[in-house]
């Protein structure tokens, strides 16, 4: 190894455990990656720049602006009105056929966030059967199209940067399609034997932490928990108050209450108001002075990425960075403990909020927070404009699958239609851009290349197959599949694409075969994401809303795993042959 790639090489290590370990932000890492390599003369300024304007890239970006309109629509609250009944196998095959057809086209994460909502308030079925297999249906559908899921897009990207042929919006339905299909029925034949039957939780209703504040003079002041009838709130149970900072749990019935306790509570948060009616009780929240926000009650998951985990809220500042307050905080089965202001948040926490109007969009544009619920109604369509919307973007899609307009004409015509309607409006596209995804993959692309440059790619492959002649294509295909299964696992599924594909271009290339079958391991590997509630958004949405463990998504997911890679690597080299 030369100087120069030692030094690329070191410089690539620390950024994948930075990407692991820490919860800054990968835009961040990937930019200061690429900056180092500028600034020692390893990447031209030309080329670099050229990288931000990849076609596959733009694109993407145009199809998640796009996206902002098609969130507003109101047709997935109709559709879903059709889809369950008392059968929990119909209606799972109803839920994960829809779910997997609507991620083809549409922004997965609005498709969850849309339907779980319905799922969760329906009593027929218990939730926790239901949401784990709407989530990987979501996951599925989007591996059918190059649209569907912006890994697949990414990947394209890179193809195009390597000098490959770009990849057809059609080129992943005839993997993706009978893997979707079998994985939709495995969860409906898996789903009943293997998920639990937890107690149904509804939107807005889970059972939370919440915190209540004794004001001075207030008429609980001098009487016990007993007298003021505390201990007989409709399903809200007093778990523990503090005190000075001393924790006092269990709460005797018999304890005088005293100014500036405060009462922690677990219950239903359907009932809060209970809370709010006794004289003297102030929600903790109120105390920063906000009373009740116009943007109405909201939920919210901290995300696998978010800079809020560790922290705790008063650490945060969260109020003034969401415009919105932490009225209650789930942990699915933890029982929490001390003060709201005081906790620790974790991945995967369900917040109860009340919300600003900013809410929305800083929470989006922050990354820290995955919406699932929110009762503002704000910016919704109504159902022609909903129609409208969503039958001028499925036109730009058939133009582009028949080869009649570039799919990247198609979207930017679709967005001026959804501008000049109303639909959306420049603020909120500014507010709604993805600069960090944006600033992944066009740092990746240099980075990619660079590593390329030095010869770290020829090292790496080199490393993996030491004999090239006596590893056969079929077996380095899995090994590609499984890296990027694994990355998908530990960062995310575009982090995880952008690493592992140059090293699958590389392999393909020495091998002396086609880097399709390389490229189409990669976009399935990174879509992998069925393990863990972390490996993807989808996932960790449902999480507290199924009242799940992390036990579940092991015990559901690895068969399902089993079956949607044994799939991809029979049908990957069937439909695109090494040679």
């Amino acid at each position: 190894m030369t100087l120069l790639s030692v030094i690329v090489f070191l410089v690539l290590i620390a950024l994948l455990i930075s990407l692991i370990v820490t919860r800054i932000k990968p835009a961040f890492l990937f930019g200061i990656c690429l900056l180092v390599f500028y600034l020692l003369g390893l990447i031209d300024r030309s080329i670099m720049l050229a990288n931000f304007i990849n076609g596959s890239l733009l694109t993407l970006l145009l199809l998640l602006l796009v996206s902002v309109g098609l969130e507003k629509s109101r047709l997935l609250d109709g559709l879903t009105r059709f889809l369950l009944n008392r059968n929990e196998r119909s209606s799972l095959l109803r839920l994960g056929g829809l779910t997997a057809l609507l991620s083809a086209f549409l922004n997965n994460t609005a498709v969850v966030a849309a339907l779980m909502g319905r799922i969760a308030s329906q009593k027929r079925i218990a939730p926790s059967r239901l949401l784990i297999p709407l989530s990987y249906a979501a996951v599925l559908g989007g591996t059918t199209t190059l649209i569907g899921t912006s890994t697949n897009l990414i990947v394209n990207s890179f193809v195009e940067a390597s000098g490959g042929d770009p990849l057809a919006l059609t080129d992943f339905m005839w993997v993706g399609i009978p893997v979707t299909a079998i994985g939709v029925l495995a969860c409906v034949v898996l789903g009943p034997r293997l998920l639990p039957t937890y107690p149904a939780v509804q939107k807005l209703q889970r059972r939370y932490f919440v915190e209540a504040v004794i004001e001075s003079g207030a008429p609980l002041i001098g009487r016990t928990v007993r007298e003021n009838q505390l201990r007989q709130l409709d399903d809200l149970f007093l778990v523990e108050l503090v005190r000075n900072d001393r924790v006092i749990a269990p709460v005797s019935p018999d304890l005088l209450l005293e100014s500036g306790d405060r009462l922690l509570f677990n219950g239903e948060t359907s009932n809060v108001q209970q809370l709010s009616a006794i004289a003297g009780l102030r929600l903790a929240h109120d105390s920063q002075g906000m009373g009740a926000m116009q943007g109405g009650m909201a939920e919210a998951v901290v995300s696998n990425t978010s800079n809020l985990v560790g922290k705790t809220l008063k650490d945060t500042g969260f109020r003034g960075r969401y415009d919105a307050a932490v009225v209650a905080v789930n942990r699915g089965h933890e029982q929490l403990s001390g003060k709201l202001g005081s906790l620790e948040l974790q991945v995967g926490d369900c917040l109860l909020l009340s919300a600003g109007e900013d809410f929305e969009q800083r929470a989006r544009d922050s990354g820290d927070l995955h919406l699932i619920g929110s009762d503002s109604g704000s910016g919704r369509l109504n159902m022609r404009s909903s129609l409208m919307s969503f039958f001028t973007f499925i036109g730009a899609i058939v133009l582009a699958a028949s080869g009649v307009l570039p799919l990247f004409d198609g979207l930017l015509i679709v967005l001026s239609f959804y501008l000049l309607m109303g639909w959306v409006n420049v603020g909120e596209l500014v507010q709604r851009f993805p600069y960090q995804l944006f600033l992944v993959i066009g740092s990746a692309l240099g980075i990619a290349q660079v590593a390329q440059s030095v010869g770290l790619i020829d090292i790496a492959v080199a490393f993996l197959v030491p004999d090239s002649a006596s590893l056969s294509p079929w077996m380095a295909l899995l090994m590609v599949y499984l890296l990027t299964m694994l990355l998908t696992e530990l960062v995310t599924n575009n982090v995880a694409a952008a690493l592992a594909f140059p090293v699958a271009w590389g392999l393909a290339e020495t091998l002396g075969v086609s880097t399709m079958p390389f490229v189409m391991a990669v976009a399935y590997g990174a879509s992998a994401s069925f393990l863990t509630p972390y490996g993807y958004q989808t996932n960790l949405m449902v999480y507290g809303a199924g009242n799940y463990r992390f036990f579940d998504y092991l015990k559901m997911g690895f068969p399902i795993s089993l079956i949607y890679g044994t799939l991809v690597m029979l049908l990957i080299p069937l439909f695109f042959p090494f040679y």
